[in-house]
């Protein structure tokens, strides 16, 4: 168990001793906790720090605190709490109960299957939305609202009931439209004996033109991947090296994260075309054979040279499979600003 308190285990023995006599009294909501061990302020700050890394169960915890210390040693700590503190014997109620939800279905299932199953319940329940609790999983998880520390830490805590390693790893990100580095945080997350980086928070909101779909472009990635907009801040870089493939959503489903966005908006062939031949056999072969007046034709297509040609090749390909046929047809083309586009011609034969 001591594997899901990755920032405990990074402590000196005496700030570990601390963390233990700390964490009990956290975990009650005490305004005052007196400190037995001999320690500086720095030590505890430091200390309370990794609680909050490692219990995103502590939703009433900012992470703040008041140190009273005597001659350089700390002697008294006073938390800071949010407004989650107020009534907090039924916001458990509350929390408890949405985690549990959360975990229906869990029972008797892999690791790597739980997995998708939270990541994908958050994306589809949780919007990104500033609030004044947005950093807590209690916000994630009951208001349905948070910004990216609310999602990642509403998915290590959900992770870690299911006994699956899960770590917050806080630095800076920058997405194709921003101009500098933001504050972000993310998840690693072991799967196996390999780790990954996870951000749930990019998968929900990062493309802005697909609100609704299931991203999976930020799931289970190498560091060599996320590191391209993804920096881990200093603290946080002692955390594992994330360098497994094994678990990559394209190895585990064999589908690449572009595919499975457009997969989830429909298409009546699931074979992508990213050339003319390609194309052409698409069409031919939802052709062939038809009788119908109407037919309904979509598909994954990558590349503009399709996107380009789509009309002229769609027009050669009826041509040769209907030779004598009059026909009409209709494109509707969307755009997933990634290179990757879906194709739904409508031909109506006379």
């Amino acid at each position: 168990m001591m594997d899901l308190y990755i920032f405990y285990n990074h402590l000196s023995d005496r700030q570990k001793a601390i963390y233990d006599s700390l964490l009990p009294s956290l975990l009650a909501g005490k305004e005052e906790i007196p400190l037995t061990a001999k320690a500086s302020p720095e030590e505890v700050s430091g200390v309370l720090r990794a609680i909050v890394d490692d219990h995103p169960e502590l939703f009433w915890f900012n992470g703040s605190c008041k140190i009273l210390a005597v001659n350089g040693i700390a002697s008294k700590v006073s938390p800071g709490y949010n407004h989650y503190r107020k009534d907090l014997a039924q916001r458990k109620q509350f929390f408890d109960r949405a985690v549990q939800a959360y975990l229906t279905g869990t029972q008797n299932k892999k690791p790597y299957e739980k997995e998708r199953l939270i990541h994908d319940r958050l994306v589809q329940n949780v919007s990104y939305e500033p609030n004044p609790g947005d950093q807590t999983a209690y916000a994630a998880l009951v208001e349905k609202k948070a910004v990216c520390a609310g999602y990642t830490r509403a998915f290590q805590l959900l992770m870690q009931l299911l006994s699956i390693p899960c770590y917050v790893c806080s630095g800076t990100a920058i997405g194709s439209k921003d101009k500098d580095w933001t504050p972000h945080a993310w998840n690693i997350i072991r799967l196996d004996n390999d780790y990954y980086n996870v951000d749930i928070t990019w998968n929900d909101s990062f493309d802005r033109s697909s609100l609704n779909h299931i991203s999976y472009q930020y799931y289970n990635c190498p560091d060599s991947v996320i590191a391209q907009n993804h920096r881990r801040a200093d603290d946080y870089t002692f955390l594992p090296a994330c360098k497994g493939t094994r678990y990559s959503f394209e190895k585990i489903y064999g589908v690449s994260s572009e595919l499975e966005v457009i997969y989830q908006d429909g298409v009546t062939c699931r074979t992508p075309a990213g050339s003319k031949k390609e194309f052409t056999d698409i069409v031919t072969a939802a052709l062939k054979g038809n009788k119908s007046k109407t037919v309904v034709l979509s598909f994954p297509a990558k590349g503009s040279a399709v996107k380009d040609n789509a009309v002229e090749w769609f027009k050669e390909a009826v041509i040769s499979a209907l030779p004598r046929s009059s026909w009409g047809m209709h494109l509707n083309m969307t755009d997933y600003n990634n290179g990757w586009y879906k194709l739904e011609f409508t031909l109506e034969i006379k």
